[in-house]
Order: structure tokens, then sequence, then C-alpha cells
């Protein structure tokens, strides 16, 4: 979704941010959940943000949708259960990836900095000193997904350096 503030945000960068986000997530996991049922084994691993912890400024539709999808999986999570299927949320933080790049590009002008500049103000926030690396996002994700995951459900799993500020 756009980098947007609530009273900035219009009728279409709603509509657009809940179907590519939280309605993409619903509509994914009611496509696979009949096979894994099926089959008495899975695993749904959903992929938020760490604004669904941490809400952030000029985020409206990003903060809403992740905390969105953590409902749905901490929902699905128990009434899954039962039939073998485990279901998680992960939260990157700022992982270097394309999308922190083009929220660097749109979050500048609006704090009157460079894209560089930027950047190094996400960095600062982050108490490892530096950006996580996509395989690290992607090592987490591949054990929630695996069948050495066999106890961790419904749970919201932030992965961002430390920057998450509490205790849950």
């Amino acid at each position: 979704p756009p980098a947007t503030a609530y009273e900035d945000t219009t009728d279409e960068q709603w509509t657009e941010g809940i179907n590519k986000v939280l309605m993409a997530a619903i509509q994914l996991s009611q496509s696979a959940t009949p096979y894994m049922k099926e089959s008495e084994w899975g695993r749904i691993v959903h992929n938020a943000s760490i604004t669904t912890k941490l809400p952030l400024k000029r985020m409206v539709i990003s903060n809403i949708t992740r905390a969105g999808i953590a409902g749905l999986s901490k929902t699905m999570s128990d009434e899954l259960a039962e039939s073998g299927i485990l279901v998680n949320t992960v939260c990157p933080g700022f992982i270097s990836t394309d999308r922190v790049y083009e929220l660097a590009e749109q979050k500048a002008p609006l704090n009157e900095m460079t894209p560089e500049e930027m950047l190094k103000s996400f960095v600062a926030e982050v108490p490892l000193g530096r950006m996580g690396k996509p395989e690290e996002y992607a090592d987490l994700v591949v054990f929630l997904a695996s069948k050495r995951n066999g106890y961790i459900t419904g749970n919201v799993i932030e992965i961002d350096g430390g920057r998450f500020p509490g205790l849950l």
C-alpha cells in the first residue's frame, strides 16, 4: 500500500490496499486449506509487517491490513489445529528488499530527506544497526512451514533486528 496518512487516504486506496493485502491472504488461505485438511497436515505462514505490532506514521493502510492478517492467522490457528494445520504470521521490519527502498523513496520528501538519508534513518532505528537480509527472513519462514515446526501456531513473530520495543 502507499504511504498515506489517515485523512489523506482515498476510498480507492483503501479498497486496493485491503484487496491486495488482507483479501489476498484470505483468498490464498481459503484455496489451500481444503487440501491441507484432506491430508491432515499443513503450514500456513502469512507475511505481514512490523506495522502489525508497531503502527507507523503515514502507513495507515499497512497498519490496518497487517493487523487484520494477524487476526486471521490467530483465528485460523484455533479453528484448524485439530486438522494438523499450523498458522503463523511473520512480521518483517527493515529487510533489504525493493519494498523498503520504495518506502524510502515515498517517505523521503515528506521528511525533507533524500532517499539515502531516509534509509539511514530506518537503520538507525534497528538495534543491530543494519537491515535484515532476505535469506534471514526466508530461514524463519522455511522453519515455520516445515515438519520441524510441530508446536508453533497462532503466533505473530517479528524479524526486525530488535526494532520492536515491546515485550509481546
